[in-house]
């Protein structure tokens, strides 16, 4: 299973837009090599559209908490659009749901980093 995915910058943040519906631990640890690639450094925040992902597993928050190291290290942040509520659910359990900012649109995570 290939990653599927496209990365834009819009303005000084950088927008990965996840195609795939599953991220388990082949599309994770692609997932983090592409983050690795695409962060430059001149960004300051990320902002990661996962409003097509209907099912992940324990490694894919580890690649979404990856890339948010590689944002606080960059001085920036990792913002999190359209998260399934399963996904949530997940995140709630293991306690990182307070990590992170969520948005249901990628147009309301541009406009409160504005």
């Amino acid at each position: 299973m290939q990653l599927s995915y496209s990365a834009s910058k819009i303005d000084n943040i950088l927008v990965f837009t996840i195609e795939n519906e599953v991220i388990n631990h082949t599309i994770s640890s692609q997932l983090k090599e592409i983050i690795l690639m695409e962060f430059t450094g001149e960004c300051e925040n990320v902002i990661l559209d996962l409003s097509n992902v209907k099912e992940m597993d324990s490694s894919g928050l580890g690649a979404i908490l990856f890339g948010k190291r590689q944002a606080h290290n960059c001085g920036g942040d990792l913002y999190l659009v359209g998260v399934a509520p399963s996904i949530m659910n997940m995140m709630q359990i293991a306690q990182l749901s307070r990590s992170f900012a969520f948005f249901d649109t990628l147009e309301e995570a541009l406009e409160s980093l504005d």
